[in-house]
């Protein structure tokens, strides 16, 4: 049983999150992640060579330390620092970012838009009612397909067709149901 993309009803339009941006999103989080885990593997697991930093005395150490890349202060030799601190500092700072990015794939994927006879909103948060709303900023409608509703205090709501499937079934919806002086702003915008 498949679920529909875009479900209408009589009382009102749900757009659901198109899963394009969901999968570009997955795929950089799995990028980053695997590469923490390979740095990780390659700076604390992976069999080493010998330590070439020197101890108090000046000399250099002979025991074999884990990791591929050893320790070496930046005056000795730059690129030898710059693999071990890659590979040091990099798990640190591309295992959490990648988990930022899941989180935002998942959160892209469980967004959806709901228009009723009341007002429009994304699930979880406030309605916008039709009387609030200002103005309709149709100006990348064509070119971006992004509508912009414009409401009293400052609030504002972007639908992108990129981000949402079943756009112009919405677009349509909001159109019958906005107060006459947004749409005078629609119209406008589609003249320029």
């Amino acid at each position: 049983m498949t679920q529909s993309s875009q479900i209408s009803s009589p009382s009102g339009v749900t757009a659901t999150a198109s899963k394009d941006l969901c999968v570009r999103l997955s795929i950089v989080a799995g990028l980053l992640i695997l590469m923490g885990a390979w740095f990780a593997h390659d700076g604390y697991l992976a069999e080493g060579g010998k330590d070439i930093t020197l101890n108090a005395a000046g000399k250099p150490l002979d025991k074999p330390i884990p990791g591929k890349y050893p320790y070496a202060p930046r005056s000795q030799d730059l690129n030898v620092w710059l693999n071990w601190s890659s590979n040091h500092y990099g798990p640190m700072v591309l295992i959490p970012a990648g988990l930022v990015v899941l989180g935002l794939a998942v959160r892209s994927a469980r967004r959806h838009v709901h228009a009723d006879a009341d007002g429009i909103g994304f699930a979880g948060s406030e309605k916008i009612r039709w009387g609030d709303i200002t103005a309709l900023d149709a100006s990348q409608l064509k070119s971006k397909k992004i509508l912009r509703l414009c409401c009293s205090g400052g609030r504002s709501l972007v639908l992108d067709a990129y981000k949402l499937t079943g756009f112009k079934e919405l677009v349509s919806f909001i159109e019958s149901h906005a107060p006459a002086s947004a749409k005078a702003t629609v119209a406008a915008a589609a003249e320029k």
